[in-house]
């Protein structure tokens, strides 16, 4: 089997329903997944729901929506589908079992360990942690991403003592997040090998080849499209 995870970048388009019509948004979508050889009738789509949950799908569930913050899947051929800005989209796969998971790790998903339910999940199918291979995609890196410390006590619990080491004060009275940081950290304590997690390492704000939730506040809006299926 073949695992595919791929990533669109600002030149696809933006393939949010929030940001432009739906007839745009369609062929946006459709020209870009057709490069890859998927078919967007395929896909099982993820919306955000915020809440750390995740859903199990199959083919049964082509062209369906789900609101959740990740997606599972034992069967080839399905594809799952996000749009993201900012947040990291991270694939998970087990080339043993051939379970697939795509998940969004924004702030709220790493506070609540998004990450190490979907592996405890995988685990429950059958999964063994060290044949696991992770793929992050594009996000916000801590050089973009900083608050002042009030902003800062309005998104982070300053008693959650897990995010400590990945904030860091750049002398100018800012304190940088390190949320890619903590999330490998997260991983890593699941019993994920760290030599079979792979990070792209593209920063969304400071590459303007993609669109920024962060960067794009006052002007350019959208989103850009994630896929990740099994493939034989």
């Amino acid at each position: 089997m073949k695992w595919v995870f791929e990533w669109a970048d600002r030149n696809d388009g933006n393939m949010s329903l929030v940001w432009e019509e739906e007839t745009s948004v369609n062929m946006n979508r459709k020209q870009w997944l057709d490069q890859l050889g998927i078919k967007p009738e395929d896909c099982v789509k993820l919306s955000l729901l915020g809440k750390s949950s995740f859903r199990e799908v199959g083919k049964k569930d082509a062209g369906k929506m789900y609101e959740a913050d990740a997606l599972v899947t034992r069967e080839d051929g399905v594809p799952l589908f996000m749009v993201v800005g900012d947040c990291f989209p991270v694939g998970i796969f087990d080339p043993v079992k051939n379970f697939l998971a795509l998940a969004h790790l924004g702030r709220q998903g790493t506070t609540e360990k998004l990450v190490v339910k979907v592996v405890e999940k995988l685990k429950k199918m059958g999964s063994r942690p060290q044949n696991l291979r992770v793929k992050i995609g594009p996000g916000i890196r801590k050089e973009s991403y900083k608050f002042s410390p009030e902003e800062l006590a309005k998104r982070i619990d300053p008693k959650d003592m897990g995010w400590k080491p990945y904030l860091e004060d750049d002398g100018k009275g800012w304190v940088k997040i390190d949320l890619v940081g903590y999330l490998k950290k997260q991983l890593k304590d699941g019993a994920v090998e760290e030599e079979n997690i792979e990070d792209c390492g593209i920063d969304t704000k400071s590459d303007i080849n993609y669109f920024s939730h962060y960067r794009d506040r006052g002007g350019d809006k959208g989103r850009f499209g994630v896929v990740t299926m099994i493939r034989k």
